[in-house]
């Protein structure tokens, strides 16, 4: 009998929604409108709860480090699910140690007061021994008698949960495994970037240990949001989870006599299966706690991630048509996402190999057509961890599509070499793209200067007219001036205007380009730039090779000249 019971009590302490679900104990939500009653309940999960505890369980039981930046809409109960997986690993665990950095002290106090809960809560045959908790910042699983004899009988788990505020955090969560830092989007502006760089470096890179950043969106360029691009962006190792407001069951409303939806709201029901009720909270959310203004409810509430980060500036192209290709971007998947990597055969002749990598520099939607003729735009970044990424664009002559996209940080003479191969991969019926390759600035002249030494023979050329001289220049490269950065912006406003997407498919292809085009701004100087803290190299990059595209004569295939020599050949995709 006494085995069975411990058998019964081994099974609730490993599985996770067993334990919280008959061990841990929340207080109840009231309905909309109601009173907090402060009745305790158990913590079953709801759905969004469900979703991501089947997410951190899976990567957690694969021995797989937890790396997850999650942004969400309020009241969603991210918080309270990963401090309830922080507390059963530290609670049936020996030597685990968990720590939380919240915007503000009463936000941290808050959270350790749901931690003590969790404990004072427990059964009895599942409580551990714990030792006088430090109030509102740390609950000690551990023995509670500082006898060593008392210890050598009764030693406890050795783990502890730690909760700070962000300004408290300094020096703090030494030997952590487990990492939760809580609505990051408010934390300080000034000091959120040092704070999250000192911090992230206590958690080793090792199974079993977990890091969560989550946060509602609080506007664009601040590190929350900064880390979201490189995480949705595949540039970082987090992963980048999103949970929108109508997949929280309680956020509907009864419609009542009379109820009629909006055109608006027909479009939302039809682009997220949105019912009557979920409509009708909607429009009382928007009425009632935001003041009647919709970008505050995107912001609290989105649908999509791009909803939950609210523009401070003008913005330089149309949202809603942005919108409609990143919706149908979206839905596109890449044809193969990997790397270029130089080989050499036998006769010391350079050849490329296409790698499979999920984080590589190179994405493709469409395979190399030899019949065609193909064109690469790059712009070339400064350089620096902080600096905005090399991008590069390719599009076919036949149709304005993006067919494959290059981004990364690499050394200067390095992206010539990448770029002398991504042109012979889609050289089309000539043997080599054409690729213009932005010069202003002089950050593009070493990556061009390699490909000219290495022989490419298809590089884009510049003509000016010289008055001093009354002559025509021709110098190698793309050169932006004011007048040539215009046109190529308008460009692209006007293909993605003209040149809408279908339902699942844009002529864009790639989502993360036309995000950068939601934070691409007027500045208070009038220039159109990316918005401070964002990125602008793809919508550059991207600009660049539409306006080349309706700019630049096209070769055909007769015109192939017929006394080059090739360089090498790319194989491997």
């Amino acid at each position: 009998m006494q085995t069975d019971a411990r058998e019964a009590i081994r099974g609730v302490l490993d599985d996770f929604e067993l334990y919280c679900a008959t061990c841990l104990k929340i207080e109840e939500k009231p309905p909309p409108g109601m009173p907090a009653t402060g009745r305790l309940i158990p913590f079953v999960w709801k759905p969004i709860q469900r979703k991501l505890a089947r997410m951190l369980l899976d990567r957690w039981l694969r021995g797989a480090p937890i790396r997850f930046i999650i942004l969400k809409a309020r009241r969603e109960g991210v918080s309270t699910l990963v401090q309830a997986f922080y507390f059963w690993i530290c609670a049936t665990r020996e030597n685990r140690r968990a720590f939380t950095v919240a915007e503000l002290d009463e936000t941290a106090q808050y959270l350790h007061g749901m931690t003590e809960r969790f404990y004072e809560q427990l059964p009895p045959p599942v409580r551990p021994l714990r030792r006088t908790a430090r109030k509102g910042q740390v609950l000690e699983l551990a023995n509670p008698s500082k006898s060593p004899d008392e210890q050598r009988l009764r030693p406890g788990l050795n783990s502890s949960l730690s909760m700070v505020s962000q300004s408290k955090s300094a020096g703090a969560g030494k030997g952590a495994q487990l990492l939760h830092l809580s609505e990051v989007g408010l934390w300080q502006a000034q000091s959120a970037k040092k704070t999250l760089d000192t911090i992230l470096q206590v958690v080793p890179r090792a199974g079993e240990t977990s890091v969560i950043l989550e946060s509602t969106a609080r506007g664009m360029g601040n590190e929350f949001h900064t880390r979201w691009q490189l995480a949705e962006g595949d540039s970082s190792e987090y992963e980048a989870i999103f949970f929108a407001w109508y997949e929280e069951p309680s956020y509907r409303h009864a419609t009542g006599a009379g109820f009629s939806r909006t055109e608006e709201e027909e479009e939302l029901a039809h682009e997220f299966a949105l019912d009557d009720e979920q409509l009708f909270w909607r429009r009382l959310t928007i009425e009632n706690e935001c003041g009647g203004d919709i970008d505050t409810f995107h912001q609290e509430y989105p649908a999509t991630p791009d909803e939950a980060f609210l523009s401070t500036g003008r913005p330089y192209f149309t949202q809603s048509i942005l919108q409609a290709h990143k919706r149908a971007a979206d839905k596109t998947k890449p044809w193969k996402r990997g790397q270029l990597v130089e080989r050499k055969n036998s006769a010391g002749e350079p050849f490329a190999v296409f790698e499979d990598t999920r984080r590589g520099n190179l994405t493709m939607w469409a395979a190399p057509d030899p019949d065609d003729d193909y064109l690469i735009f790059c712009d070339a970044a400064g350089g620096g961890d902080g600096g905005d990424f090399h991008a590069a664009y390719v599009l076919p002559r036949s149709r304005l599509e993006v067919v494959a996209a290059w981004h990364g940080r690499i050394d200067r003479d390095t992206l010539g070499d990448q770029l002398f191969m991504l042109g012979k991969l889609y050289g089309g019926h000539d043997g080599e793209a054409l690729v213009a390759i932005e010069v202003t600035g002089g950050w593009g002249d070493t990556p061009l200067t390699v490909m000219k030494r290495r022989g490419y023979g298809r590089l884009y050329q510049s003509r000016t007219f010289d008055r001093r001289l009354n002559k025509r220049k021709v110098s190698l490269g793309w050169k932006t001036t004011g007048e040539s950065r215009a046109l190529m912006l308008d460009s692209l406003k006007q293909m993605l205007r003209e040149l809408p997407p279908g339902e699942d498919t844009s002529w864009v292809n790639d989502p993360r380009a036309l995000a950068e085009c939601l934070t691409f701004i007027y500045a208070d100087n009038g220039k159109p730039q990316a918005e401070e803290g964002c990125f602008d190299d793809r919508v550059i990059a991207l600009a660049g090779g539409v306006y080349l595209w309706t700019a630049e004569p096209r070769r055909t295939k007769q015109e192939k000249p017929v006394d080059r020599k090739p360089v090498s050949a790319v194989t491997g995709y």
